[in-house]
């Protein structure tokens, strides 16, 4: 179990890698090589890397092979809570996309428990294979506050 969990975090952030990398060349207009020299790349640690990369995600679709040659569908998403009815959950993706999935008895709920999940909670949704296997629940950032003088 714990060999798929790190072929999720891989292949979402290899599948956002290339999704970003497609997008850009989609939108360069031109197709010239560039004069300009590139930034120098940081180092990169794994988990600082995913964090980064997961918490700008909005969807991802990660196709992993288990044992015995079984291919399992992952999809991720993310947006925010606007609530559950009939036993789904809803959700708004930040480009605007309505999402629902069905809550099982296997679905696991991380950092904000169902009962307390509220509207405009940013959440982060998992499904395996077409059930929902995760939500991971945020409570909405608080307002940035002005700074006040210390004295």
């Amino acid at each position: 179990m714990r060999r798929i969990h790190k072929a999720i975090a891989v292949g979402a952030v290899v599948g956002s890698l290339g999704l970003g990398g497609v997008a850009y060349a989609a939108t360069t207009g031109s197709s010239a090589p560039s004069e300009a020299k590139p930034a120098k790349a940081k180092p990169c640690t794994a988990k600082p890397c995913h964090h980064r990369l997961l918490s700008h995600a909005i969807y991802a679709q990660v196709i992993v092979e288990g044992r015995g040659h079984i291919t399992h569908t992952f999809v991720f998403e993310r947006g925010t809570f606007t609530g559950i009815s009939g036993g789904d959950i809803h959700l708004t993706r930040p480009d605007g996309v309505a999402v629902s999935a069905q809550i099982t008895a296997t679905t696991k709920f991380g950092h904000i428990p169902e009962a307390s999940l509220a509207s405009g909670d940013r959440v982060l949704v998992v499904e395996r294979d077409g059930a929902l296997l995760r939500v991971v629940g945020q409570a909405p950032r608080a307002a940035p506050t002005p700074a006040t003088a210390a004295g």
